[in-house]
C-alpha cells in the first residue's frame, strides 16, 4: 500500500478493492471480508477532487464496491446475491463520463463468466433442466 495514504487515497481504495476480489477468488473469504471493510474505510477518505480519467473517483468506486460485493458474495456461496451485485456493477459504468480508455472495463466479462459457471455446473450435474439454465441467461440480459 502507498505510504502517503492521503496523497494516494484513490489508488489505495482501488488496491483494497483488488485485494478483496483476489482473496475472495482464492477462497480466503474471512480475509476478503476484512479487506472489504478496509476498502470502505479508505473509500471514505478519497477526496472529491480525485478523478480517474474524466470520471470522479467517487463514481468509479461505486463500481468497485459492487464488483467487490458481488465477487465476495458469489464466492461465499450466496450466488444470487453475488450476481445481483455484479449486475449492478454492469449498469454503473454507463453513468461514467465517456473517455478512452474506459474508466472501468471488466464488469461485463466477470458477470458473463459467473453466469456461465452457474449455468454450466447446473447443467453438468443435472441440478436443474436445461430450460431453467436458459432462463438464467435471460436474467443476465435484464
Amino acid at each position: 500500500m502507498p505510504k502517503d495514504a492521503e496523497l494516494f487515497s484513490f489508488t489505495t481504495a482501488l488496491q483494497r478493492y483488488a485485494r478483496t476480489v483476489a482473496l475472495a477468488n482464492l477462497g480466503r473469504i474471512v480475509d476478503a471480508k476484512a479487506e472489504f471493510d478496509l476498502f470502505h474505510l479508505v473509500r471514505a477518505a478519497v477526496q472529491e477532487n480525485r478523478y480517474m480519467f474524466n470520471s470522479p473517483a467517487a463514481n468509479v468506486l461505486v463500481i468497485a464496491e459492487q464488483m467487490a460485493k458481488g465477487e465476495l458474495s458469489y464466492k461465499s456461496g450466496h450466488i444470487n446475491e453475488g450476481l445481483d451485485h455484479l449486475r449492478n456493477a454492469v449498469v454503473a459504468p454507463d453513468e461514467l463520463l465517456y473517455d478512452e480508455p474506459w474508466g472501468w472495463m471488466q464488469c461485463r466479462v466477470t458477470v458473463g463468466l459467473s453466469c456461465h459457471r452457474v449455468v454450466y455446473v447446473t447443467w453438468k450435474f443435472r441440478i436443474m433442466p436445461l430450460s431453467s439454465c436458459s432462463r438464467m441467461w435471460q436474467w443476465y440480459k435484464k
